[in-house]
């Protein structure tokens, strides 16, 4: 039986620093669901996570899939650090959170921003006013 830890969307630090240049497809990384690519995928405000335009939802960028045909080939970053760093901030957050290795996380979103975000209203441009 695979065991599963919830964590909450309000227990997760705020990205801080800004966001990365690169995209998360251009460092390989897909929602869980599939979705691909820069209209799809992009970091979220919530450090260790990526959030999916087409699901409306945070997931744990660790655990998202990566493409192997997908990997930048810029001179100056390797996959062997990208890989490094995932690793690590996977570690950290483990760590963290005090969860065990054999452990799967399951993020619950408990601040409605889900649903929120996908329910806002668009403003109207001065045209429509």
């Amino acid at each position: 039986m695979e065991k599963v830890i919830k964590i909450k969307l309000s227990q997760l630090p705020p990205r801080e620093g800004g966001q990365p240049i690169d995209e998360p497809c251009e460092l390989g990384y897909f929602c869980p669901q599939g979705h691909t690519g820069e209209v799809d995928t992009t970091w979220s405000e919530y450090k260790y996570c990526i959030w999916c335009r087409k699901c409306d939802r945070e997931y744990l960028f660790f655990q998202c899939l990566r493409g192997e045909n997908n990997w930048c080939d810029w001179d100056f970053i390797s996959k062997a650090k990208l890989i490094s760093e995932m690793a690590e901030a996977k570690k950290e957050f483990y760590r963290k959170f005090k969860i065990k290795k054999s452990y799967t996380v399951e993020l619950v979103d408990d601040v409605g921003s889900w649903k929120k975000l996908s329910k806002m209203k668009k403003p109207k441009t001065q045209a429509q006013v």
